[in-house]
């Protein structure tokens, strides 16, 4: 079975790049791929809302290898958004079988509104749920995914306001160790929307067969974390790129910035973080340009290495969220075991472990770049909070080489 997959991928490819069966009239789409669960029978598919003035519509094709057994199909949609509770949406009518494949085929439609009997008021109601295709009794899982948002039908309308960005971190130990995403949120003083896009987070050419979702925290702060959502993949090319995205309506009307600073995550199927980032606010790089910063490292009185130099540097682009740390010393002697460590807050005096640090010969390069998703020292959000902290580089018996303080960033600059 697993031989077909490459033929599979090609038809699901086509569709997703064709745009289906979509007319040039239709207002707002998205289309979502779903994936078989881990241990699942071998099975491809998509979800596709389409809204088109009062008329919308939930689709969901589901694809089988035509040697597959017969039986029955039945769409399960969540009840709320991250419930975990599921309520059957319909049933799939008979197959059509070509070159290898059979396709089913459900339509649940709606004029002047959504489809009945889902319990919503829009199809924007359902993005971010999770959509199950069962078998005909609801017990086995062929398909899982997530409903999506059509994020430029829900674009504000422009208003000079620079959207907030931010770039997604990896945290320190992950099982991603290439992830990388960012947010962005836009909104005109009452309506916008957040989107999240992250990329590498799954291998091969077929979505994680784990569900990948995003957790919110309550409050700036708290470090309470709600479930907000399932991502839904994201089609970029062939082979797939593990690339996913969940896109959310924003009330900006009683609230101009109703998320900003809170965490987000980004979740695998067993809970574990693979990106975050603290929630950006609108017009937060307004008339900002890029920030950057150095400072020198000498060697302290008692260093085992006095010929040694070196250079911290910081950098911010305010206008998209982005953050850079490099780290450059020669002349360092104490062998190859160094590491990184930096003051807990400016002028505190306490110094903590911010990571090993690789050495080639006697010279140190170390980088951070959060485009790439390369998480901060000591888990910061952006280089701003690391500014003015004392830095030292230590050989492996804790002896100090280096030494010497992070450059302080100024905050936006006017162009």
């Amino acid at each position: 079975m697993k031989a077909l997959r490459p033929t599979l991928a090609l038809l699901v490819t086509a569709a997703l790049a064709a745009g289906g069966f979509l007319a040039p009239a239709v207002e707002a789409r998205a289309v979502s791929i779903l994936a078989a669960p881990a241990g699942g029978e071998f099975a491809a598919g998509e979800v596709r809302v389409e809204k088109d003035r009062a008329a919308q519509s939930l689709t969901v094709r589901f694809d089988r290898p035509a040697d597959a057994p017969p039986g029955a199909y039945s769409l399960w949609v969540e009840t709320g958004l991250a419930s975990g509770a599921f309520l059957p949406a319909g049933t799939f009518g008979a197959g059509t079988t070509r070159g290898g494949f059979t396709t089913w085929r459900l339509v649940l439609a709606g004029q002047g509104g959504p489809p009945e009997g889902l319990g919503i008021t829009d199809l924007d109601d359902l993005s971010g749920r999770v959509v199950e295709v069962r078998d005909g009794g609801g017990a086995v899982v062929f398909l899982t995914g997530a409903v999506p948002l059509d994020r430029a039908a829900h674009r504000p309308a422009p208003t000079g306001a620079a959207p907030g960005r931010a770039d997604l971190l990896r945290p320190e130990a992950t099982p991603r160790p290439r992830a990388r995403g960012q947010l962005l949120l836009e909104g005109n003083g009452g309506a916008g929307w957040l989107g999240l896009e992250a990329r590498n987070l799954a291998a091969g050419m077929f979505p994680d067969p784990g569900l990948l979702s995003a957790a919110i925290e309550t409050a700036p702060g708290s470090g309470i974390l709600v479930p907000a959502g399932a991502l839904s993949p994201v089609y970029a090319g062939n082979p797939w790129k593990g690339s996913f995205r969940l896109v959310w309506r924003v009330d900006l009307a009683a609230d101009p910035d109703p998320l900003a600073g809170r965490r987000i995550e980004v979740h695998d199927g067993e809970g574990r973080p693979l990106l975050w980032a603290n929630l950006p606010a609108v017009g937060a790089g307004e008339g900002a340009r890029p920030i950057r910063a150095a400072s020198p490292l000498a060697p302290p009185p008692a260093s085992p290495s006095p010929e040694a130099r070196g250079t911290v540097g910081l950098r911010h682009d305010p206008r998209l969220g982005r953050s850079g740390f490099s780290l450059e010393a020669r002349g360092l002697g104490g062998g190859a075991d160094l590491a990184l460590w930096l003051s807990s807050s400016a002028g505190s005096g306490v110094l903590e472990f911010a990571g090993p640090l690789a050495v080639r010969r006697t010279a140190v390069r170390h980088r951070c770049r959060s485009e790439r998703g390369d998480p901060l020292p000591l888990g910061a959000a952006d280089t701003r909070a690391l500014a003015g902290r004392a830095v030292e580089i230590r050989d492996g018996a804790g002896r100090v080489l280096l030494s010497g303080v992070l450059p302080l960033l100024a905050g936006p600059v006017a162009r």
